[in-house]
């Protein structure tokens, strides 16, 4: 069995050591030119941030390498997003080596900078074809399946993770699976009978050790939680996080306060998360002062504690409420989380902290857990 640290081999050298890399089993409308190569949420991480680019479908240059003779060739590329569907993109590649028909892997590696990679494009005849789907694990449940693997984080040393994606490509092989309960949890309940999970309230991992995240594809910026963790209260606690900054919600006659916030831009009406490594803390800050903060120290422990090791996984759905219908089709699989890496993903705009707050019939403040999502 091929390891992950084999994917590096295929791009280091004297010069290049690679810390992440992103493979695709290309589809048919994957090309070098104006369409480009679709790239997945998950990957998102490894290229320059979007978010705050003025214009029309925003684009940053990248520089992409190739090495079709010999030697690695620097090629001025882009990664884009398309405002119209929307999705992103990574455009004016090497159309010799991308555009072939036929099963292709493309594989893209970076060393930790997010202007700079190296790829290539691999076809079933070449010797390292198979090698870069073993080491990957970019199995194929349908086609433009792919995976990212960061090469200095590795799973456990008792994962389990091969058994059970041997029983979620049995789930897919299922087709469309009626839901089990109409709503917003009937992905997860479904996926969970489908494995044959025993629904429980433990705060433990969901199976084979592994914890399980299911989630509708979405286009756009749909998020899955990771984790819910209460703040350091300011005085009056969330009484009085309530009474100064919540609102009267009109639709349900009663004063709430809920609000998506992130790291890279401040709303329109005043908020941000702010990480602030000097001072060990992440804060939410209004109109630039803080309201309430999160210990990085607390945020660490818990993010290890919930997603030692984890799998995302994204169904495709058809039907409303209890006619829904799911088919379980993407998995994205995590391990070893970094709590650096996670701040940056704050910062970058990709986690954000929901707040989910209202005011009780007896005059209380009730929260729904305070979220950290990605």
């Amino acid at each position: 069995m091929t390891s992950s640290t084999d994917l590096g081999l295929l791009f280091d050298d004297e010069s290049w050591t690679s810390t992440s890399v992103f493979v695709k089993a290309l589809t048919k409308n994957d090309d070098s030119g104006r369409h480009g190569i679709l790239v997945p949420r998950e990957a998102y991480p490894l290229f320059p941030a979007l978010e705050g680019v003025e214009g029309e479908n925003p684009s940053r240059p990248i520089s992409v390498a190739w090495n079709t003779s010999g030697a690695w060739l620097e090629k001025p590329s882009y990664f884009r997003q398309y405002d119209r569907y929307p999705e992103r993109r990574l455009t004016s590649l090497e159309p010799a080596t991308v555009n072939r028909s036929g099963d292709r892997m493309f594989a893209i590696a970076s060393t930790g900078t997010k202007e700079v990679f190296r790829a290539m494009v691999l076809l079933p005849e070449q010797p390292d074809y198979e090698a870069l789907i073993n080491a990957s694990g970019a199995f194929v449940f349908v086609t433009g399946a792919s995976s990212v693997t960061e090469l200095s984080a590795t799973p456990p040393q008792d994962s389990q993770f091969q058994e059970l994606l041997g029983r979620l490509k049995e789930v897919n092989k299922r087709g469309w699976i009626l839901t089990v309960k109409a709503g917003d949890t009937g992905v997860g309940m479904t996926l969970e009978q489908a494995l044959g999970i025993e629904a429980n309230s433990s705060t433990g991992p969901d199976i084979l050790n592994i914890e399980l995240k299911a989630s509708r594809k979405k286009k756009g910026a749909g998020k899955v939680t990771l984790f819910a963790k209460t703040p350091i209260w300011g005085p009056g606690g969330r009484n009085a996080l309530l009474d100064e900054h919540g609102y009267h919600d009109d639709k349900r006659d009663r004063w709430a306060l809920y609000h998506s916030i992130n790291g890279h831009i401040e709303s329109t009406s005043g908020w941000r998360l702010r990480v602030d490594q000097t001072g060990g803390k992440v804060h939410v800050d209004r109109h630039g002062q803080s309201v309430v903060d999160w210990e990085i120290a607390t945020l660490d422990e818990s993010l290890k504690k919930k997603h030692r090791e984890t799998i995302f996984v994204e169904a495709e759905t058809r039907g409303k409420g209890a006619a829904e219908e799911f088919r379980f089709t993407r998995v994205t699989h995590a391990a070893s989380p970094d709590i650096n890496r996670f701040l940056s993903l704050i910062e970058d705009g990709r986690i954000c902290q929901d707040f989910a707050m209202q005011r009780t019939e007896t005059g209380s403040a009730r929260d729904h857990g305070f979220l950290f999502r990605i």
